[in-house]
């Protein structure tokens, strides 16, 4: 199956600049190769995925690509516990963990990561590709 305009969730033109100024950074940095849908609709295994976008309050907006459609989370390998990825009790375990510290280890310090793009890092095989295929807007 190869997507099709009507696939791609349509996004609003306020961000056009938005979209353009990250697809430019994730090609520069070598996470993405920008190609015309002309130039790859007859590659085998084509998943055209939306794209959205995440407004954030307090910080520059992400742009996210929906790959749940084709059963991405299927097909992915569990490789890691699930119980390593809870966060819905994270703070209170923090905040419990600090409280009742052992003193004599010292000042208690944090750390957070911001990992946006970490996972534009990870190694794909080139016949992969077409199946994470992002289908930007057109504007």
């Amino acid at each position: 199956m190869t997507p099709s305009r009507k696939d791609a969730t349509p996004l609003p033109k306020k961000h056009a600049a938005f979209i353009a100024q990250e697809m430019l950074e994730f090609a520069e940095s070598g996470y993405w190769t920008i190609l015309p849908y002309s130039k790859v609709r007859d590659l085998p295994g084509l998943r055209g995925s939306p794209a959205h976008m995440k407004e954030e309050l307090d910080c520059k907006d992400r742009f996210l690509a929906d790959h749940s459609d084709w059963g991405v989370n299927e097909h992915t390998l569990a490789l890691v516990p699930k119980e390593a990825m809870q966060f819905g009790g994270t703070l209170y375990c923090l905040l419990y963990l600090i409280r009742h510290a052992d003193p004599k280890y010292g000042i208690i310090c944090l750390a957070k990561f911001d990992l946006k793009d970490g996972f534009y890092r990870l190694h794909l095989r080139p016949k992969g590709a077409p199946s994470l295929t992002v289908v930007l807007p057109r504007y």
